[in-house]
């Protein structure tokens, strides 16, 4: 039997599959903007996707929990596809939430809120 899907109405809040491209893509800015943000200098990845959840507003709006990692890049590094830090001293992974804004007719996509906090490894 074929799964029924809801149509997300505005303004108002649905799950979202990690698969969905308008995810994939803000789940990619979520990453950038908390890489230009942190002063670290190893580059961070996500490394599990909590929840995404999508708003139909002027656009679309993803709220995004993710846990980002660092790997053993530097951000001067050209390479994204990088390994998870297995160096205690230099290992960190943040639990962040993100809400990204996506409405291609205006302009790019960007992060409109974003905290961070430290997680226990």
């Amino acid at each position: 039997m074929a799964e029924v899907v809801t149509p997300c109405m505005p303004s108002n809040l649905c799950p979202v599959s990690i698969d969905h491209p308008g995810v994939v893509n803000a789940i990619e800015v979520a990453t950038e903007y908390f890489n230009s943000k942190s002063s670290d200098s190893f580059y961070s990845m996500v490394w599990n996707v909590l929840s995404a959840e999508k708003q139909v507003v002027a656009g679309f709006l993803y709220y995004l929990t993710l846990e980002l990692k660092t790997t053993v890049c530097k951000k001067s590094s050209v390479s994204r596809n990088c390994p998870f830090q297995e160096d205690p001293q230099y290992t960190k992974t943040m639990t962040c939430k993100f809400q990204v804004l996506e409405h291609p007719w205006i302009g790019p996509t960007q992060v409109t809120k974003s905290s961070c906090s430290r997680t226990a490894n």
